[in-house]
């Protein structure tokens, strides 16, 4: 699992409730399915540290003060995006699933992947 893949997902559910998702954002979660059904996602579950460093690069390079990036820690990342995000980020999925191949999963499987990956 890619550690920046996560903060930047993470991240993104701090944006204030009128902001609009970016197109083809539900990637992002597709991206995190596919790599926690890889042996990527022990690799870098064990590489915590990378975590720290990833939001220490992002405070100095990128300050966001809604991005909340000291909440960025082991045990509270929010992958899961809030409810009213779902009906676009679905809408966005379901327009983008012609540049996937091979099995592809559901929005809510990929969701319930998700899910797991936050219990980390």
């Amino acid at each position: 699992m890619n550690r920046i893949q996560l903060y930047t997902t993470q991240k993104s559910l701090s944006r204030k409730i009128l902001k609009f998702m970016p197109q083809r954002y539900s990637r992002h979660y597709y991206d995190l399915y596919r790599m926690a059904q890889t042996p990527v996602k022990d690799v870098a579950f064990s590489h915590i540290d990378l975590l720290k460093t990833v939001v220490d690069f992002k405070m100095k390079f990128y300050p966001r003060a809604w991005a909340k990036y000291p909440e960025a820690i082991p045990g509270t990342l929010k992958l899961i995006p809030p409810e009213y995000r779902f009906p676009a980020l679905i809408n966005d999925y379901e327009a983008m699933k012609d540049m996937l191949y091979g099995d592809i999963p559901s929005f809510n499987t990929i969701m319930e992947s998700v899910h797991q990956l936050e219990k980390f």
